[in-house]
């Protein structure tokens, strides 16, 4: 009996010397990020568990991320992504590997900005929905998703969609300034160029708790819609120059003797 047991106690042991330098790297790669800030009314499901987002907390790979009407959560993942998180949204965090740099989200519905390091060749980062799945290279964009339709606004960058259902043929490069409309059972369609208060809208959207400005090639946007716009122009450069006449009067600036404005003893 005594010998049954120790040899028991020996292949447990091997058994511990050979999985020791497994499991903390298992407990590493099962770690995609944390939570980077919080709005309140936001949780991280996991295992049966239901955390609040607090700062700090680590999302590990099949977390289900969700924010309440009121809530939103922006998430730190390994590589340097970032991921806001707008309200009424269901994300799942199907896996973050940090070293070969692939990566699977799920967005249920909701909203959400991501802005995503670059990759290299070989390296994936696509995200789900009911009806679209978007794959990226690197670049800063927004989607939204319901049971039926996706939305993808792209700021920087480009990103590939495609119907989620594979049998559904089509897949279409958004780039910088575009977006794009997906429904169930459809290929995308062609992608169209963002009004600027819509860029802004899904900006404010998905902020969390910061001063969101328009990414540069946005506001690059804005300027070229703009002067393209020939009486938009005009009104503007008009605005700004009565802007510019009158805030030196008010302020006591000269009238046309070169007096100060307004003294009365100025003849």
């Amino acid at each position: 009996m005594r010998t049954r047991s120790t040899k028991f106690l020996a292949a447990l042991l091997s058994a511990s010397v050979v999985l020791a330098p497994i499991l903390p790297a298992y407990a590493q790669a099962a770690r995609a990020g944390e939570v980077s800030a919080r709005i309140p009314d936001a949780s991280v499901s996991r295992t049966g568990q239901i955390l609040v987002a607090d700062v700090g907390l680590p999302v590990e790979w099949n977390d289900l991320v969700e924010t309440a009407a009121r809530g939103r959560v922006r998430i730190a993942l390994g590589d340097g992504s970032m991921l806001n998180v707008g309200s009424d949204s269901r994300l799942r965090v199907v896996q973050h590997e940090q070293q070969s740099r692939q990566t699977d989200l799920t967005l249920t519905f909701g909203k959400m900005r991501s802005r995503v390091q670059r990759l290299s060749p070989g390296q994936r980062f696509e995200i789900r929905t009911n009806t679209a799945v978007a794959g990226v290279i690197g670049t800063d964009f927004f989607i939204e998703a319901t049971a039926t339709m996706t939305r993808v606004v792209v700021y920087e960058g480009m990103v590939l969609v495609r119907n989620i259902n594979p049998s559904i043929a089509g897949e279409k490069r958004v780039a910088a300034g575009s977006s794009v409309l997906i429904f169930a059972g459809q290929p995308p369609f062609d992608p169209q160029p963002t009004e600027p208060a819509d860029v802004q809208v899904s900006l404010d959207d998905t902020a969390v708790g910061e001063e969101v400005a328009p990414p540069v090639s946005a506001r690059q946007g804005i300027w070229k819609r703009l002067t393209k716009n020939k009486w938009l122009f005009i009104a503007a450069v008009a605005a700004i120059a009565t802007v510019s006449i009158t805030v030196p009067v008010v302020t006591g600036g000269t009238d046309a003797t070169g007096c100060e404005v307004p003294e009365p003893s100025c003849p």
